[in-house]
């Protein structure tokens, strides 16, 4: 199987593009050009549904930043607190997802492992 590159949406609804994605799974098979033979079929949507999974917990992992962000937004800060995003790459069961979180440094204070 060949793994998508991950990659995150704009602002906006995740989880249009897995929307997107499920209406041209169902209009392949609804359409002529869906596979004919029965373990064609199946070969189709078990590739096709691995990355429509990979989709829907990026569109998840992308939810949980954008609460994470409201938080922040909402916490009283230390002055000169500098926020940062960070990202990285993770190879998951359905494929691969980028996970961002937000970082914080307080004035004055080291990095943790310094």
């Amino acid at each position: 199987m060949t793994r998508k590159k991950a990659q995150t949406r704009a602002k906006g609804d995740p989880f249009s593009g897995v929307r997107s994605s499920f209406d041209r799974i169902v209009h392949q098979l609804s359409g002529n050009e869906a596979p004919q033979t029965h373990s064609d079929l199946e070969a189709m949507l078990r590739q096709e549904s691995a990355e429509l999974t990979r989709q829907l917990l990026q569109a998840r992992l992308e939810v949980l930043f954008e609460r994470e962000r409201a938080d922040l937004a909402a916490t009283s800060l230390e002055p000169g607190t500098k926020v940062r995003v960070r990202e990285r790459q993770l190879e998951s069961e359905f494929g691969r997802v980028t996970v961002a979180r937000h970082g914080l440094t307080a004035p004055g204070k080291k990095k943790p492992g310094l």
